[in-house]
């Protein structure tokens, strides 16, 4: 996953109070991994984290949360989703629900499964991330991550907010 967005992921959610734990990619029912932003103590309370990172991955292990998936190698694993699943299950079983603050996405992807992009797009802060094209060490990958890298690179300090960019109605309080 690449961020491409500085306005996605910092500036429209630069003035929230450190004590709130925001998503910024909340579907109905689940909540994505790479969206979770919270301060450590927070972010440790609202996941139930162990003191550990390592106690924290065998906890999460042991639940057996995800369901099977191919992956790269061919071989099948039974344990993708977990970190996605356990989200959203703590999320949703907090009883605190003040401390969210859901921001629906309305930027666009550069997703592996479609590699279209240009950098005119970026430049104008069409493309929140980038699900990435894999594996990086394939020659043909290589080079069109390298070619995205330096595209958004090169737009870092030029990106333009989207237009009809309203804070407030960008968020959603969880009500359940």
């Amino acid at each position: 996953m690449f961020p491409i967005s500085k306005y996605y992921f910092l500036e429209q959610i630069d003035y929230i109070d450190n004590d709130k734990y925001v998503h910024l990619n909340p579907r109905p029912d689940y909540f994505p991994s790479c969206y979770h932003i919270a301060k450590g103590v927070l972010y440790k309370k609202v996941l139930k984290l162990h003191d550990n990172w390592e106690d924290s991955v065998k906890y999460l292990n042991d639940l057996n949360m995800g369901y099977t998936h191919s992956i790269q190698s061919g071989r099948l694993t039974n344990k993708w989703g977990s970190d996605e699943n356990y989200a959203t299950q703590c999320i949703k079983e907090y009883s605190d629900k003040s401390v969210f603050i859901f921001i629906k996405r309305k930027h666009l992807r550069i997703d592996r499964s479609n590699w279209l992009w240009n950098s005119i797009d970026i430049s104008k802060d069409l493309y929140a991330d980038s699900h990435s094209i894999r594996p990086y060490n394939d020659i043909n990958n290589k080079e069109k991550i390298d070619l995205l890298v330096e595209a958004i690179l090169n737009n870092t300090d030029k990106k333009i907010p989207p237009k009809k960019s309203n804070f407030i109605s960008n968020f959603l309080n969880i009500k359940k």
